[in-house]
């Protein structure tokens, strides 16, 4: 990188495991917010209708619990929030602060 230092905390690239996922770019502190997690915020019943019949050999659904009335399905309008975490092993975590959904 001749010397610079990359700001950017993450990218999002093919995984080994599956699909997309997130991938440090540099050191992270503990703590540090990294992104909001974005959506459409919808009803537990209307994610519930959205999925029902979802192919359950797909994985890939992007659904984030924020309160009993809220819920973010980051799978429509979403951003790259969606891609972290999704592991055994995951080393970040969600700051619920009114409403809103951040990912440290």
């Amino acid at each position: 990188m001749d010397g610079q230092q990359t700001t950017q905390a993450f990218e999002i690239r093919k995984s080994g495991v599956h699909g997309l996922g997130a991938f440090a770019l540099r050191d992270i502190r503990k703590g540090e917010r990294l992104i909001e997690y974005l959506g459409d915020r919808v009803t537990h019943a209307e994610a519930d209708r959205r999925y029902e019949d979802h192919d359950e050999s797909d994985n890939h659904t992007f659904l984030f619990i924020v309160d009993k009335r809220t819920v973010i399905d980051a799978g429509v309008g979403g951003n790259d929030a969606r891609f972290i975490n999704h592991s055994c092993d995951p080393n970040c975590e969600s700051v619920i602060e009114k409403r809103r959904v951040f990912i440290e």
